[in-house]
């Protein structure tokens, strides 16, 4: 052997290859995978060809004879394969996860932006199926409050690792849950957020039925209030110069207010599930006996003794807001990824 080779063999051992350090994640691998990507620069991490093979078909075929990796391999025993495009951390929980190295992963959970890009990488090696346990961890439930980032990362790698269950879970919470700020006032915004998203399509989408279920809900008590200034609820006019009815919209106009209804920029500014919220509690009963009546008191049509002591605006909110709550279209993760941007006609049954 010759000085450099036993120069080469003491670094292996040792876990150093001049300057770099080595990352074991498989002590006696025969592959040394150097990633360049990434913000923490280049990292090699050693791993085994046998490992990599069992989890990603891809793997297992560069490291095949068939190709040039796998025939070095064959006759080096050893081989450093380039993966330039590669971010070196992600990798890194990539092949941990490959080989069973459960520990490692558990005890350092990644930040979401993280997840996406092991995301990405299993898509890429097409090793979903060997990551999906992780993933099921890595994407549970959301709460309803939470940082939108965060969520659209979470849908990111939820449509990356084809986990349906939960991209469909995140995309109806960025359509009911989101509330918007000052900082993020959309779900997608073209101005403020990254044309070269993946799911760009898909978050304008998800903000397009977000606003047009907010917009429902807003026209839907414009209408209630114009009947109530109209006297809609009494089957004709009590007097040409009614004043009940003036009254009666004043004080529903003011249930709203303090219901957070009304006007329309405490619905806007919220977010679906809570307008379905306040909409389940809002009713007008007592207005209408708290109301004076007008001068046609005692006619069969009077507004007045139609509208007393009834509360009939809590059953109408009620079934609106039960309508707003079923209308929204869930996405499919399927669909999307045939490259259909749509949010209904889905065709996968069950695997929706």
């Amino acid at each position: 052997m010759s000085e450099l080779d036993g120069a080469v063999v003491a670094d292996l051992r040792t876990g150093t290859v001049g300057a770099v350090d080595i990352v074991d994640v498989d002590s006696a691998g025969d592959v040394i995978l150097v990633c360049s990507a990434g913000s923490g620069g280049e990292k090699r991490l050693r791993v085994s060809s046998a490992a990599l093979g069992l989890g990603s078909p891809v793997f297992k075929a560069m490291l095949s004879v068939r190709f040039r990796e796998g025939h070095e391999l064959a006759l080096n025993f050893r081989i450093d394969v380039p993966l330039p495009d590669d971010d070196g951390e992600a990798t890194n929980i990539l092949c941990n996860v490959l080989h069973h190295r459960n520990k490692a992963v558990l005890d350092n959970w990644p930040q979401t932006d993280m997840m996406v890009k092991v995301a990405i990488l299993s898509d890429k090696y097409d090793c979903i199926e060997a990551m999906m346990p992780t993933a099921k961890c890595w994407l549970p439930p959301p709460t309803k409050t939470g940082n939108l980032t965060s969520r659209r990362n979470l849908m990111t790698a939820a449509y990356y690792f084809h986990a349906n269950k939960a991209f469909a879970t995140y995309g109806r919470w960025l359509i009911y849950d989101f509330i918007p700020d000052r900082e993020q006032c959309a779900v997608w915004h073209p101005a403020k957020n990254d044309d070269d998203h993946p799911l760009r399509q898909v978050f304008a989408l998800l903000e397009s039925e977000r606003q047009g279920i907010l917009s429902k809900a807003t026209d839907f008590i414009e209408e209630q209030v114009g009947d109530r200034l109209r006297g809609s609820y009494s089957p004709q006019p009590c007097t040409k110069d009614c004043t009940f009815k003036l009254q009666f919209s004043a004080r529903f106009i003011n249930r709203l207010q303090e219901a957070k209804l009304w006007p329309r920029h405490h619905i806007t500014g919220s977010s679906v599930t809570k307008t379905i919220e306040r909409m389940q509690t809002m009713d007008d009963d007592g207005i209408a006996g708290a109301c004076s009546p007008c001068a046609g008191l005692g006619s069969s049509a009077c507004a007045w003794e139609e509208a007393k002591g009834e509360c009939k605006a809590h059953a109408m909110f009620e079934v609106e807001a039960l309508a707003i709550w079923s209308q929204a279209e869930i996405p499919c993760v399927l669909c999307f990824r045939e490259g259909k941007v749509k949010m209904s006609g889905c065709d996968h049954g069950k695997a929706r």
